[in-house]
């Protein structure tokens, strides 16, 4: 896919989900955040910060949320609740 082809695709897209928080506030889709067009028109104009965010948050799943981490939270919650004797 040439350059010129993905810029016209992402603006595509972006115009599409733009338009997409108008269309479902037509359809009587209520609590549809503004922000959301905002939010993906912002990714799409740029893929590389994109990519950049969905790295960072690998790594921070990977990181925080292993089942080691969750047996030690497990564990401290254990330890704090009050003894049943």
């Amino acid at each position: 896919m040439t350059q010129e082809t993905t810029g016209i695709l992402l603006a595509f897209a972006g115009a599409l989900f733009a338009g997409a928080v108008a269309v479902l506030a037509k359809l009587g889709y209520t609590g549809v955040d503004s922000t959301l067009a905002t939010a993906l028109r912002t990714v799409l104009q740029d893929p590389a910060a994109a990519r950049t965010r969905a790295d960072n948050a690998l790594h921070n799943l990977q990181a925080h949320f292993t089942w080691q981490a969750v047996f030690v939270t497990m564990m401290k919650i254990a330890q704090s609740a009050p003894s049943r004797r």
